[in-house]
């Protein structure tokens, strides 16, 4: 027998990897999902239409009987512009006036699941599915024409995408800017969809930001990245300076509103960059002591137990 083939004979074998026994939940995990989804959207669904509109319900529920895609505020655009095209199709009743945040709120529950499980693990997501699904709070604002039941649909999404346009891809080479694009197209789309739900939902940035920055930092004191490379996190931790810079300091917030009143109506410009000066202004001339005298008061008189 020739050296080679001896050679090739005495290998040893390579070790077998011994697979993790996954549970029956685990195994059956999209099965009971959608068994959620569908128990979920029957919760949501059942007597939708039962209770007549109510006072806020109707500055949606008007645009849409007028065929209007607005309804003359900022906040839920999105949904008056699913009432109308909803009540389109299928009329003017309580039900179909409802029934996009009520399929929204169902469609949460699948979202939340991935969303935990990506972040962190399968138990976690099935147990999110799972509240998700039988939440009163959650259940009784899916079944408002308010675009309350919309916002955690669309801010899940925003989340979740931009955790896989992050963490989707395995660490690059150092040095190297790791994203994938993909996933960050979405995420853009996601944030402009939860713009139109709530304004409030552009503190995303913040989150964002701040994430990076905490990444970074973190990166920096493990020696893992140096604060002069070109990655994503460091990317997002010197804008995140910068638009602290220009929101939260009297001559970047001045610069801000400025630009942003070229495009915007000052009073939402105001809403997405409060004045600064304005709120300077205002704090120095309260009297915190009074008010810390209140809450002491408060205390005092209900509780019975600070003598002051």
């Amino acid at each position: 027998m020739s050296a080679k083939n001896t050679t090739v004979k005495n290998q040893p074998k390579k070790a077998q990897g011994i697979k993790p026994v996954k549970s029956f939940v685990e195994k059956n995990a999209m099965l009971l999902i959608i068994l959620l989804l569908v128990t979920g959207l029957a919760l949501r669904l059942y007597r939708l239409g039962y209770m007549s509109l109510w006072v806020d319900e109707y500055m949606h529920a008007m645009a849409a009987v007028k065929g209007k895609f607005s309804h003359g505020e900022n906040n839920g655009i999105l949904l008056t512009w699913l009432n109308t095209i909803f009540s389109s199709v299928i009329g003017h009743s309580e039900f179909a006036l409802r029934l996009p945040v009520a399929l929204a709120g169902a469609a949460l529950i699948p979202v939340v699941y991935q969303l935990g499980k990506s972040v962190f693990n399968f138990r976690v997501g099935m147990m999110a599915a799972v509240l998700c699904t039988f939440s009163l709070y959650l259940i009784f604002w899916s079944r408002v024409d308010r675009p309350y039941g919309l916002v955690p649909l669309v801010y899940s999404l925003l989340l979740l995408f931009f955790w896989k346009a992050l963490e989707g891809k395995p660490e690059s080479a150092e040095g190297k800017l790791t994203i994938d694009r993909k996933f960050l197209i979405w995420t853009l789309v996601a944030l402009v969809l939860s713009m139109l739900s709530q304004l409030i939902c552009f503190l995303f940035i913040f989150s964002a930001g701040f994430y990076g920055m905490f990444v970074s930092i973190d990166n920096w004191i493990t020696k893992k990245r140096k604060p002069s490379q070109f990655d994503v996190y460091n990317l997002l931790f010197y804008l995140n300076l910068i638009l602290i810079f220009m929101m939260f300091t009297p001559v970047g917030s001045k610069i801000s509103i400025g630009i942003l009143e070229s495009f915007l109506p000052k009073n939402i410009s105001q809403f997405i960059l409060p004045d600064v000066n304005n709120i300077i202004t205002t704090l120095k001339g309260e009297n915190w002591d009074k008010a810390f005298n209140t809450y002491l008061g408060v205390l005092n008189n209900d509780f019975k137990f600070i003598a002051y």
